[in-house]
């Protein structure tokens, strides 16, 4: 984390958590990809800060993929930084936890425990840093396909 860098200062809306059901019964979501998403909406839910990215690019387990939203919960979460508005399109995603640095498709379910940072930045180049003792990343809501890449 940055020392110096502003809190983010953002319109809170509270949004329910919802469970992560599979994007059809038959094939469960197996990853997700921040990167190319929006950040949509923070709020607090009890000790965890929630941030919603929709639509993020979710893929199952036989290689299709799906636009769906994504939640991800950080426990005593905090979020510092200089992206002020919502909502934001991310350009990269990268995740520390553990001692590791994940970038590209994070597995579903997503639960680690240990300290995390989560550390967004915008087309611009407008970085966000959100910091907690625990992450859980989920998908909720409507999935919406993925066109087939062209060959």
């Amino acid at each position: 984390m940055t020392a110096g860098k502003p809190w983010l200062t953002l319109r809170c809306v509270p949004l329910p958590i919802l469970p992560s059901p599979p994007a059809t019964p038959a094939e469960p979501p197996v990853a997700v990809d921040l990167a190319g998403s929006v950040l949509a909406n923070l709020s607090r839910r009890g000790g965890f800060l929630v941030a919603v990215f929709s639509p993020a690019l979710v893929s199952g387990a036989t290689g299709r993929r799906w636009r769906q939203e994504a939640q991800a919960l950080l426990l005593a979460g905090e979020a510092h930084g200089d992206l002020t508005e919502l909502p934001c399109p991310i350009a990269s995603a990268t995740l520390r936890v553990a001692g590791e640095e994940l970038r590209g498709p994070l597995p579903l379910p997503f639960e680690r425990p240990g300290a995390v940072e989560l550390e967004l930045v915008d087309a611009i180049g407008r970085r966000a840093f959100f910091v907690g003792a625990r992450l859980e990343i989920g998908v909720a809501g409507p999935a919406v396909a993925e066109p087939a890449p062209e060959e």
